[in-house]
């Protein structure tokens, strides 16, 4: 028990990533915040060069108590594990220091008891996901940053072999320099 070749792979991460996950930008429903009427719309996901369905969600601009919102209207999951989702999520304008304006969702996700509200230019549904929230409530990372240091231990064996007292950053930046 417990030998080599057992339990996880060496430097194996199961965080789940934003590239796992569909996401809403703020920015696509821009136009739809400018306009003096009600609107309704529909935004679908596909993937590959043949452009295959993989999943779609409605919307329709609402005013809520505070301001501007959407109403979004979705499935998920398939067969009698089908869920309907109908929720609303909130939007702020903000005016960067560079001019203009700028939309942003803010967070409709509860955890542990408080509501989110943080303001994101993108909310996320990672597999088995219910409702789009924020990137930090759903705990994503990136594909990047799991493999950030993926190879330090081969430079730390590197560093160990060539002697002299290298680090690894020495032995990395030796393997990166031009010849």
């Amino acid at each position: 028990m417990g030998g080599s070749g057992s339990g996880r792979p060496r430097g194996y991460n199961n965080k789940t990533t934003v590239e796992d996950s569909r996401d809403l930008r703020a920015s696509a429903f821009k136009s739809f915040m400018d306009m003096e009427t009600w609107h309704v719309g529909t935004m679908t996901w596909t993937r590959g060069p043949e452009k295959e369905y993989v999943a779609s969600i409605s919307f329709r601009r609402v005013e809520d108590q505070d301001g501007r919102a959407f109403r979004f209207t979705y499935t998920v999951g398939k067969g009698e594990n089908a869920r309907s989702v109908d929720y609303t999520v909130r939007m702020v304008k903000a005016s960067p220091h560079f001019g203009g304006l700028r939309w942003y969702f803010l967070c409709p996700l509860v955890v542990n008891g408080k509501p989110c509200l943080c303001r994101v230019s993108k909310l996320y549904l990672p597999p088995g996901g219910l409702y789009f929230g924020c990137r930090t409530c759903y705990r994503l990372t990136y594909t990047s940053s799991q493999e950030s240091h993926r190879f330090d231990g081969m430079f730390k064996a590197l560093a160990a072999d060539v002697g002299r007292g290298f680090t690894p950053q020495e032995v990395k930046r030796l393997l990166k320099a031009p010849r």
